[in-house]
């Protein structure tokens, strides 16, 4: 019986988006990345790990970060938002043009970062945006 690999490199923290799960994936592959990485869902990816409309939504993900941590001695966070979120729309507004998403998104990864590098200051973190292409940038 082949044993399995307890330790992985990466937690992906992504939206629940049902359009975007093949794209991240192909995306991740494509980094060389498929069997290194634990991956988490919330509404919003960064917005929903640090919601103040949803604080249990923050617990929840501080506690996957934290079991992960422990379980799989991750080394860092990947956090996946995209293009068209409901959940930033339901939450923050639906923007007028392309570049006031892009700046909604960017404003939210600030305070997400800023929060997780309180809280988990020995992790690296990677902010990335996709669009419905599968195109990803850098936030």
């Amino acid at each position: 019986m082949k044993q399995l690999k307890l330790q992985c490199d990466v937690l992906i923290l992504s939206c629940i988006d049902y359009r975007f799960p093949h794209l991240i994936c192909d995306y991740l592959d494509a980094r060389g990345l498929i069997g290194n990485y634990d991956i988490f869902t919330l509404p919003g990816a960064s917005l929903g790990a640090c919601c103040p409309e949803y604080p249990h939504w923050n617990e929840t993900f501080e506690e996957v970060v934290t079991l992960a941590m422990g379980l799989h001695s991750i080394k860092k966070i990947i956090i996946l938002n995209h293009e068209e979120c409901g959940a930033f729309q339901k939450l923050r507004g639906v923007p007028k043009k392309k570049s006031d998403e892009i700046m909604m998104h960017k404003n939210q990864v600030a305070i997400t970062q800023a929060w997780l590098e309180k809280k988990f200051p020995q992790l690296d973190y990677e902010f990335l945006y996709i669009n419905l292409s599968g195109d990803v940038v850098a936030l």
